[in-house]
């Protein structure tokens, strides 16, 4: 390994790892352990093939580097796939989820089913969820939920990663030292909501094309009792007054905002996928549930990357006003996070609500025209 490839690494583990998080964690899921590394080249070209498309995003002069890498990793994951490693390779884990923010960087629309099938195929082979033997591979699982689960709440097709890796994972979090909403932004309890509504995302939109079928909404109304039910305890209680600094308050209330705007955001959902009658007039409710979101979405600090976690609820939040200041906030949010972190997944966002906009059609429309259209592609804004 050279001097350059050195930098690269400590660049990785001191920057490039903690982008896709709500804030580093002493179980961070995509830190580079050195030795693992060097051992793995597997692993290596994918860390580096990473830190080459970030810098050539700062710089414009390493493309053809991260191409390389890029190309180097796809090839030895299927030669590790291919060749049996899935049935005792859960290490394998660590460059997908390398290769899953890579392809963040490039753009929303991917081939992200492709990522998650060898990711459930390789914890399958190792036993299921019994194989989560330790607190960095659930960390590391709980970011492949959560991908599976936001690209299934938008292509409304199911989770590929079964439900019972999710009850495992949920047990484990309060004793591991890693949570969903430090992994994710999305509070565990809203997490778990958020997967159940996938899953029946899915059975909706093949009762829409069954003459005689009809949804059961009894689930829907339970779920949507229980989101609007939810307690928030992210958030430093009224009366404390002896809070270390000014900082910690404002970490608070940026996790508070950030979990409400994921509450309202499900219940935006909720009335667009299941209780909206198609060819209709959006539901009455929607104003106040954007501007709830979106309210809290600007309550964040943008100083702080709790903000950006909430690409998803600025996506559906935005897709459903036609109010011109809502929706320059909208792409003011995806301009200065995809400049600050320089993932193209929020660049994408903007040309698809313009879309959408242009027609006032619903975004699920749009989505479906795009991915049927494209083929193997589908769109992740989680």
């Amino acid at each position: 390994m050279t001097n350059e490839h050195d930098g690269l690494l400590e660049m990785y583990d001191s920057e490039f790892c903690v982008l896709p998080l709500t804030s580093d964690t002493t179980i961070n899921p995509f830190r580079c352990q050195r030795q693992t590394s060097q051992g793995s080249r597997l692993l290596f070209h994918s860390i580096l093939a990473l830190c080459c498309q970030h810098l050539d995003r700062l710089t414009g002069s390493w493309s053809s580097e991260a191409s390389k890498h890029r190309t180097t990793a796809s090839q030895l994951l299927e030669v590790a796939l291919q060749g049996g490693q899935a049935r005792n390779g859960v290490h394998l884990l660590e460059p997908i989820l390398i290769m899953f923010t890579l392809d963040c960087t490039l753009s929303a629309a991917g081939k992200w089913t492709s990522h998650l099938a060898h990711a459930h195929s390789i914890l399958q082979a190792c036993g299921g969820p019994s194989a989560l033997k330790n607190a960095r591979v659930r960390a590391q699982v709980g970011m492949l939920l959560w991908w599976d689960a936001t690209l299934a709440l938008v292509s409304r097709q199911g989770p590929i990663i079964d439900q019972a890796y999710l009850k495992f994972l949920v047990k484990w979090e309060e004793q591991d030292e890693w949570s969903f909403f430090d992994l994710t932004g999305c509070p565990g309890e809203l997490l778990v909501h958020l997967f159940h509504l996938a899953e029946l995302a899915k059975q909706k939109e093949m009762s829409c094309t069954m003459e005689w079928l009809t949804f059961n909404m009894t689930p829907i109304i339970a779920i949507e009792q229980k989101i609007m039910n939810w307690t928030n305890n992210h958030v430093l209680p009224s009366n404390d007054t002896d809070t270390d600094s000014e900082e910690t308050f404002h970490a608070h209330q940026d996790r508070h905002h950030c979990a409400e705007a994921w509450r309202y955001t499900l219940l935006i959902y909720i009335e667009r996928v299941f209780k909206w009658e198609r060819q209709q007039h959006r539901p009455r409710c929607m104003p106040r549930l954007v501007r709830m979101t979106l309210d809290h979405v600007r309550s964040c600090r943008r100083t702080s990357q709790t903000q950006k976690q909430l690409l998803l609820p600025v996506f559906l939040a935005g897709s459903e006003t036609a109010d011109k200041d809502m929706q320059g906030f909208v792409k003011d949010y995806c301009r200065y996070w995809g400049e600050k972190i320089r993932y193209n997944m929020f660049n994408s966002v903007p040309t698809l609500l313009d879309e959408i906009w242009a027609d006032s059609s619903w975004w699920g429309d749009v989505i479906d025209r795009k991915t049927k259209a494209s083929g193997q592609l589908q769109y992740l804004f989680g």
